[in-house]
């Protein structure tokens, strides 16, 4: 088993990585007029990287640089509202305006936690536009103790920002993207640091938790699920049972330890099984490269 990090080196390396990353960021102007920021890192089969909010793009780090050598991994930053919904086909839409803009037909889709349901939207309405999907940590149903699931039920149908208070929210993402590896105050640093996140979490991600409901036999696109086991946001069984949803071919995988931050805090079983699951689709094996240094 690989070296868990320690919490202060993940507090540490997502700082360098989420500033690498914000380096190699670059204009891209999409077909609506609109435009965001969007990096290209390696060469080979496109990789996609789905966003959350910018922010939390550093989870992808650990996979661009074990493999980018052999696949181009493409990262942006989406187009979030703080004051109107953003829908999960919103989402998906703004995947194909940005394969559009860098002239690629389709890619493999890379998909963390629960930006995973844009990722199954856009395969459901566009599996040309898929290579593969790869989904972690992203769950059938997001099912939440009855007090927490009333609020969240509340605040995506009603107008008003305040009806959850932001330290409620805060003390919540602590709790359920937490573990070992990825301590509670870390989690609350990270979301208090974002401007104005009670109204970005309303608008544009409890979206992504609400709107989700996939349903069997509903895409055809070769796909790799991963969960971990420690993951407080979902359990193995509802991350198993989105992948028996989609069908026998999907792989699932269940990574002991794993927490919720599960690409970056134990990056070593992803970035294998990531590998293996490409080669399979492109023939080719995963190499090494680093994001530049800040």
């Amino acid at each position: 088993m690989p070296t868990p990090r320690r919490a202060a080196d993940i507090s540490q390396e997502a700082v360098s990585d989420r500033k690498a990353l914000k380096r190699l960021m670059r204009p891209l102007r999409l077909s609506d007029g609109s435009q965001v920021p969007c990096a290209r890192i390696g060469s080979g089969t496109p990789v996609i990287c789905l966003p959350m909010v910018a922010e939390t793009n550093f989870v992808y780090a650990r996979q661009i640089q074990a493999l980018s050598c052999d696949h181009e991994f493409i990262v942006y930053e989406p187009r979030l509202s703080r004051t109107s919904r953003v829908a999960v086909a919103d989402r998906a839409e703004e995947v194909q305006l940005v394969l559009d803009a860098l002239e690629i037909d389709s890619a493999h889709v890379y998909a963390w936690s629960d930006t995973g349901s844009a990722a199954y939207r856009l395969a459901k309405a566009r599996p040309d536009r898929c290579r593969s999907l790869c989904l972690i940590g992203l769950a059938d149903r997001y099912t939440f103790p009855a007090p927490v699931r009333y609020l969240a039920n509340v605040a995506y149908r009603n107008p008003g920002e305040r009806l959850i208070p932001p330290l409620i929210l805060n003390l919540l993402l602590g709790y359920y993207l937490s573990g070992e590896r990825t301590p509670a105050g870390w989690v609350r640093r990270e979301a208090r640091a974002i401007p104005r996140f009670l109204r970005l979490f309303k608008h544009s991600v409890l979206p992504n938790l609400i709107e989700h409901r996939p349903v069997e036999g509903e895409i055809a696109v070769r796909t790799l699920a991963l969960c971990g086991d420690r993951d407080r946001l979902l359990t193995v069984d509802q991350a198993r049972r989105m992948a028996q949803l989609i069908g026998p071919h999907c792989d699932f995988e269940v990574v002991p330890g794993g927490e919720h931050f599960l690409p970056y805090a134990t990056p070593e079983p992803v970035n294998s099984a990531l590998r293996d699951f490409y080669a399979s689709l492109d023939g080719v094996g995963g190499g090494r490269a680093a994001l530049p240094d800040t």
